[in-house]
């Protein structure tokens, strides 16, 4: 029997602090450039090779590499990065795609996956409802005049496959969506912030509920709190 596929209920963005929250929806969208990640050493956030097939630096006392090219030994390089021919770096900004579980082992790895994005990302949430996505996307497009694009990451142990929007298999559980902005250095760390001077209140959410109704089995999002008998599918 074919598999039913999930229903998108939207995008989440967590954080751990809410000033940073409030600043999402009132207008700042930041976006960190892969090296950001690739440098870290925080638990989920960091990827050594982010947006790429090999990244080697000295700088996070990678072990020494030697390269041959063209029969040209060269033993002193302090930073490489390879990526597919038709990839580069870009500024990121990333989201987890939600989607409705099928059944009750789904909304068991669901919540289990919301406890591990919590513990590494923040408790502060921000919600897109599925519908407007694409209205996000046509406003952050008008904001810059550099490339946007945006869609769901996929995951893979080929590291040939590895890029702007395939990353390795370990980081599936983040079912990531990924809006990427323009070009920028491999080695650049400072990150492109764009900023809406009417926000985005009216497309992103900040903590919002996600409840479960008792009676149907469907899950619903409350962009706002308020009071109701359904339990809370993110606990």
């Amino acid at each position: 029997m074919q598999a039913q596929s999930a229903r998108p209920l939207g995008l989440v963005k967590f954080f751990a602090d809410e000033s940073k929250l409030q600043s999402l929806v009132s207008g700042c969208f930041w976006c960190n450039t892969p090296e950001f990640y690739r440098r870290s050493n925080a638990e989920g956030i960091s990827d050594k090779n982010e947006s790429c097939a090999i990244s080697y630096r000295t700088s996070r006392n990678d072990p020494l590499v030697t390269l041959t090219i063209n029969g040209q030994v060269i033993e002193d390089a302090i930073s490489i990065t390879i990526h597919r021919a038709d990839d580069g770096d870009g500024y990121m900004h990333c989201w987890f795609a939600l989607n409705e579980p099928n059944n009750s082992d789904e909304e068991e790895e669901l919540n289990n996956t919301i406890v591990r994005m919590k513990e590494e990302f923040g408790n502060h949430i921000a919600f897109v409802p599925i519908q407007f996505v694409e209205p996000l996307y046509r406003r952050i497009s008008s904001l810059t005049d550099l490339e946007v694009s945006c869609g769901s990451v996929s995951y893979s142990d080929d590291k040939s496959k590895w890029g702007s929007f395939c990353k390795a298999l370990s980081y599936k559980y983040q079912n990531e969506y990924r809006f990427s902005i323009g070009r920028c250095a491999p080695d650049e760390v400072t990150p492109l912030v764009l900023n809406c001077t009417e926000g985005f209140r009216d497309l992103i959410f900040p903590n919002p509920l996600i409840v479960k109704d008792k009676e149907t089995g469907d899950f619903r999002v409350y962009p706002l709190k308020r009071s109701n008998t359904t339990t809370n599918a993110s606990d």
